[in-house]
Order: C-alpha cells, then structure tokens, then sequence
C-alpha cells in the first residue's frame, strides 16, 4: 500500500538549457505531472496522463495501483517498448518524480531523464528504491538504457554522461541495460535518519529546498511556489534544528496581504517522506488577525524527495568564469575569492588588473592607436575591487553595481532562459535589458549560487561544451 501522503505534483514550467558532455547535448527540465500535463484517465483503479515535451514530444504515464509504466511519442502518436516490462515497474508513493530532463541534440530529444519509486516485486518485501531511468527514444525506438539509484551523489552527472555517450549507439535486444541500483544509492530509508546540506523536495506542487548547516540548523523555503499559492519564491516555509534524525522548529503560512504566521511543528523523514506537524492557529475569514483557537487536528506538511532537480557538481568541478563585472560594457574584474557558495551567506572579491583592462579595450575597439587610448583613459580602474554577496537560501543577490535583488521567476534574456528580478529598494520588477541591473544581479547569482535555482546555473554553463 502506499504512503497516506500522495501529493500533487509541480504546475509550473522550468527550462532550462544545460551543456552535455559527449554529443554537445542540452537538457530541458519540464514537469511530469500536475497542470501541465493532460489527465487521459482517473479513477480508483487506474490513472493516465501526458506531459508534452520538446519540439512535439510527449510522455505518457500509466498507473495501476500495482504497475507503473512509460510511453513516448510525437504529435498524437505514441511509442511504447518493444517489451512492456522494459518501462514497467511496481510504484510507490508518487510513481513517477515531478520532473522529467530531456535530452537534445538538433533540436530533437534523443533520450529521457525520469526519476521513478519502485517497489520491490516480492509480495512481502516493503522496501522502496527512487531510481533514474534513462530512456532512449527515438520514432523506431523506445527503451531502457540504464537505471540508477538516484540517492548517489552523482546520479544526475551519471545519468547524463550515460545518455550522451551510451544511448546514441544503443539498441534494444542486442545491447544490455545499465541496471546499477545499489542500495545505498537507491533505498529511501538510507536518508531517514539524517539530511544534507542541500536537497530539493516537493511539497504539494511547490519546489522548496532544503538547507542544512555545519551545526545543524534547517530552513525549508520556495524556490517555485505553485502558481495559485501567491508566494514569493525564497519565501521561508520552515526554520528549525535537526536533532537525531528529527526536526523541530516553526513552519509559517501565507495568506496574501498578510505577514507570515508561524507556528511550532516538529517530525522526521520515514520511508523517504519527509512530515512535519503542527496545531496552526486560525485566522478570521476577513482579516489577517489571530482567532487565537488552533484546528481541532494537526497541520501536516509532507516533502518528497525530487531526483531529477538534484544537484549535480559543485562549483569547484565546473569551469567557470574566471571574472565578473558592474554591467555588460564595464571593464571586468580579475575573481580574487569565492566564499560560501550555495549558502546564506556568499561573497565574492574581485580586481580589475591591468590584463582585464587590456582585455575590456581590446574587446571594444580594433586600431591599435585607439586601443592604447582606451587603456589610458581607464587607468584609474586597475585595482578597483569590486564586491558581491548573495543569500542563497533567501534567493536575493547584492551585485557589485550596486542594489539588492531577489529572485522571482524565470524568464528570458537575449541569452535565453533566466532570472527575473525584483528590485528590493524599488519593489518593483528590474529590467533584463543590458544597461539595467539584471543582466549583471543573473551573473553574479550563478556564480555563488550555482544550484539554487533548480536546471540553471547561468549562461556561461549553459554554452560549455566538454
């Protein structure tokens, strides 16, 4: 039987492009269930939906209670496997994650992501395994090309890499399946008992994460609310301590108009379900005031576990830029130290130096005569430092340039997908525009922040080829 908590999955859309490794491949994050897809079938027995995809791709997911199952197609018409069992499995819990990656390569998606909770077969066996299917799909051809425990610390950089070098030249029948689900890779209750320093968890349709400092102190806040809850992402939903295994702090609730209420709730993790409860205190109907009664049963919260949005390298493992800038035509800045990336407190020193002044000029202008004037002219930058800072929780950025931005959405740039910020001193949304401070709020953000927001990390990752 499955857990009592079965929650509503993510409505909202993400995607995002992310550089491959062997076939300069791009993945595209988009939703596999909720709003998004459309409910082909739903009653006690049996439930079926579709969640279209890139360049008219779509997924199609079958749940009967006791089997799960996988479909893919293009246009109206749909591709199974050549063995049903192949994208078969027996589901727990939510069957199939919120997010599915798909994987690209001239414009068309060539493999799938999808993270999946088995069940053991064994009548009598309760243990559940959250597992990565990579799935090759092409018009002759939908299979299983590998399948790997999703708890590993690797397993969406693993997944990937198999994707783009393996699944190309696979084919069904004749090539064996990757089957490397080990259990402390795969079995949820290996996490019961403890929390990382990051995760990214579903919470009633809502994307939230999760932090967990050295001494132990827990925040849970959004990172993309559900469209109809009205809540700013980085909003906090739960601050506590972690102790034994167990929660205990204060979670809040919203009600537009109105401050954040909170309230004690406490819990743990069991069976890779995360529950918090608490008494939440009632609100008159009018008004944001207090009736000062709680309801007559707790409040629970439940967070699930979400394996396609994990992260996947920290930023010493990637190659990132090596300076920043106030603006799109200023002169950039040597980066003399990054501290405290991905956490509430995240700083960034640069230089400009006498190369990044040659540099800039040379970039702007052609005649030498004109080059050696440029660099006169800016000699009183060299050895400007410039500072940023960013919370990387609360999704707020205080670039070089100046201001304090949060992050609200995303959006497109003259880059592709990014950031949209609101201006905290203005309360008002800023401009993507070059000579606007979002271009350079986006920038900085990625770089101490690379995986706060789930799928982007900026567009220098997004154009890097390996």
């Amino acid at each position: 039987m499955r857990p009592a908590f079965y929650p509503f999955l993510l409505a909202m859309f993400s995607g995002l492009t992310l550089a491959g490794q062997a076939h300069a491949a791009e993945g595209i994050v988009l939703p596999a269930q909720g709003p998004a897809c459309q409910i082909l079938r739903s009653n006690r027995e049996e439930a079926i939906w579709r969640c279209p995809g890139p360049a008219g791709a779509f997924m199609e997911y079958t749940d009967f209670v006791t089997h799960a199952g996988l479909g893919f197609g293009w246009g109206k018409r749909a591709h199974g496997p050549a063995d049903p069992d192949d994208l078969g499995w027996r589901p727990n819990g939510s069957g199939v994650a919120s997010r599915i990656e798909w994987r690209m390569t001239n414009g068309r998606p060539f493999v799938a992501i999808v993270g999946r909770w088995r069940q053991l077969e064994e009548s009598n066996s309760t243990s559940v395994f959250e597992e990565l299917m990579v799935i090759k799909l092409s018009e002759g051809e939908v299979c299983k090309v590998a399948v790997l425990g999703a708890l590993a610390p690797d397993a969406m950089s693993s997944a990937r890499s198999i994707a783009d070098s393996r699944a190309p030249g696979f084919h069904s029948g004749t090539d064996k399946a990757i089957e490397n689900t080990l259990r402390p890779d795969a079995q949820v209750t290996v996490w019961d008992s403890h929390f990382q320093s990051r995760e990214m968890l579903n919470h009633n349709g809502s994307i939230v994460a999760l932090t967990r400092t050295p001494d132990d102190r827990v925040e849970i806040r959004y990172i993309e609310p559900r469209k109809e809850l009205k809540v700013p992402a980085g909003a906090l939903l739960f601050r506590g301590t972690a102790r034994n295994g167990k929660l205990t702090g204060e979670a809040f609730l919203f009600r537009p108009g109105c401050a954040p209420l909170g309230y004690p709730v406490a819990g743990e993790r069991k069976d890779g379900i995360l529950l918090l409860e608490g008494r939440a205190p009632q609100r008159s109907p009018r008004s944001c005031e207090v009736t000062g009664g709680s309801a007559s049963k707790p409040s629970r919260l439940g967070f699930e576990h979400e394996p396609v949005l994990q992260l996947v390298l920290s930023v010493s493992q990637q190659t990132e830029p090596d300076t920043i800038a106030d603006c799109s035509r200023c002169i950039p800045a040597t980066i003399k130290s990054l501290e405290g990336t991905d956490t509430g407190q995240a700083r960034l020193v640069a230089q400009v130096s006498e190369d990044d002044a040659k540099s800039h000029c040379e970039g702007q202008e052609i005649e030498e005569e004109r080059i050696t004037q440029c660099i006169k002219q800016n000699a009183g930058e060299i050895g400007r430092v410039l500072r940023t800072s960013a919370n990387c929780t609360a999704l707020t950025i205080e670039p070089s340039g100046g201001g304090r931005f949060r992050f609200y959405k995303m959006g497109e740039d003259y880059g592709g997908p990014a950031p949209i910020w609101i201006d905290l001193e203005k309360n008002e949304i800023e401009c993507g525009a070059r000579a606007c401070n979002g271009p350079s709020a986006s920038a900085h953000f990625a770089l101490l922040c690379p995986s706060a927001i789930p799928g982007w990390k900026g567009h220098w990752a997004a154009s890097r080829t390996d």
